[in-house]
C-alpha cells in the first residue's frame, strides 16, 4: 500500500517519517484524498533534511531543514524541484479529530496561523517538535484499541494518547503565533461564531453555498453574520465560502478522473453549464480549459 495511502487511512497519523518521492505524491494528492465518502485532512509537515521549492496555493515557498509548514484542507500545493534527500515528517488526520483542541484557538490565531503557511523554527524548537512526537509514537504501540471491551489500562492510554497529540498541536500553533512578524493578537469578541461558522463551512460545503444558510445556523441575519465574519477574519462569509468551493472544484480537475458533470453533481450545482459558469467567473477559464492546462 502506498504511505500516502495508508497515512490517509491510519486513525493516528502522527509525525510519520517520509522520503522525497512520497512526500511529493503525498503533498499534491493526501490532503485531499477521497475514499467513499470526501474526507477533510489537516495536519503540519517538518523538514529534516534536504531542499525543496513548492507552489501552495500560488504562492512560492522555499522549504529547507527546520522548515514548518502547515496543511489545511483543500490546500493547492505542487511541487516544483526537491533534492534527492529531502525528507521530513508529517502529521495528519481528519478535521474532525483536532475539534477539541482547536476549540481554544481563537479565530484570529487560526487565520493567522492558515495565512502564513510555512515559518523558519530553530534547531531547538524542531528538536522538541521530535521528541514530543518520538513519544506519542511509542504511546501508540502501548495501546490496543480492538480489545471490547477496553480495560482500565487501554482507556488510560488512549487518554494520554489524545493529550499528547493535543498538546503537539498547542506546540505548533504557538510556533506559528509567536513567528508573527509585530503582529499584535487581539481577541474578537465574536469569535465563537467565526469558529463555529469556519467548522460548519468545512463540514457543508459541498452543499451549502449561501450565507443565508450559515447565518441562520447562528439565528443571525445574514448582514449582521457578514458584518461579524468580515471584521474578524478580513474575508466576508462570500469570500471564504467561494475559496473552498473552488479549491474544492481545483481538487477534483487535477486530482480525479471525475467528468466536469460529476464534479457538478458532487457539488451540488444544478447543472454542468451552471458549474461552468461559477468556475470561469471566479477563475477567469472553463472547468476543462483549466483541467487541460494545469496537466499539461
Amino acid at each position: 500500500m502506498p504511505i500516502f495511502h495508508l497515512l490517509c487511512t491510519r486513525v493516528l497519523c502522527n509525525f510519520i517519517a517520509m522520503k522525497a518521492k512520497d512526500l511529493v505524491t503525498f503533498m499534491q494528492t493526501g490532503m485531499q484524498y477521497q475514499d467513499d465518502t470526501y474526507t477533510l485532512k489537516v495536519g503540519c509537515f517538518l523538514c529534516t533534511r534536504g531542499t525543496a521549492d513548492i507552489v501552495f496555493d500560488n504562492e512560492h515557498f522555499h522549504i529547507e531543514p527546520h522548515t514548518l509548514m502547515m496543511l489545511y484542507p483543500n490546500a493547492q500545493i505542487h511541487v516544483l524541484h526537491h533534492s534527492d534527500d529531502w525528507s521530513g515528517r508529517i502529521e495528519i488526520d481528519n478535521v474532525e479529530a483536532y475539534y477539541p483542541t482547536l476549540d481554544i484557538i481563537d479565530a484570529r490565531s487560526r487565520v493567522l496561523i492558515r495565512n502564513q503557511r510555512c515559518i523558519h523554527i530553530s534547531k531547538a524548537e524542531a528538536q522538541r517538535l521530535l521528541q514530543l512526537s518520538d513519544l506519542i509514537n511509542t504511546s501508540v504501540t502501548d495501546v490496543h484499541p480492538e480489545k471490547a471491551p477496553l480495560s482500565v489500562l487501554d482507556k488510560l492510554g488512549t487518554e494520554r494518547l489524545r493529550f499528547l497529540r493535543s498538546t503537539l498541536l498547542i506546540e505548533i500553533a504557538l510556533l506559528f503565533l509567536s513567528h508573527q512578524p509585530g503582529e499584535q493578537l487581539v481577541c474578537s469578541p465574536h469569535e465563537g461564531i467565526v469558529n463555529n461558522f469556519l467548522g460548519q463551512m468545512l463540514r457543508d460545503c459541498h452543499t451549502e453555498r449561501t450565507v443565508a444558510y450559515y447565518a441562520d445556523l447562528q439565528h443571525l441575519s445574514p448582514y449582521y453574520f457578514s458584518t461579524i465574519i468580515r471584521e474578524s477574519t478580513g474575508k466576508t462569509p462570500l469570500q471564504w465560502i467561494t475559496m473552498f468551493t473552488i479549491n474544492l472544484s481545483k481538487h477534483y480537475l487535477t486530482d480525479t478522473e471525475m467528468s466536469i458533470k460529476e464534479i457538478a453533481d458532487t457539488l451540488h450545482f444544478p447543472d454542468q453549464s451552471t458549474f461552468g459558469r461559477y468556475f470561469k467567473h471566479h477563475m477567469g477559464c472553463s472547468p476543462g480549459e483549466y483541467r487541460k492546462g494545469v496537466k499539461f
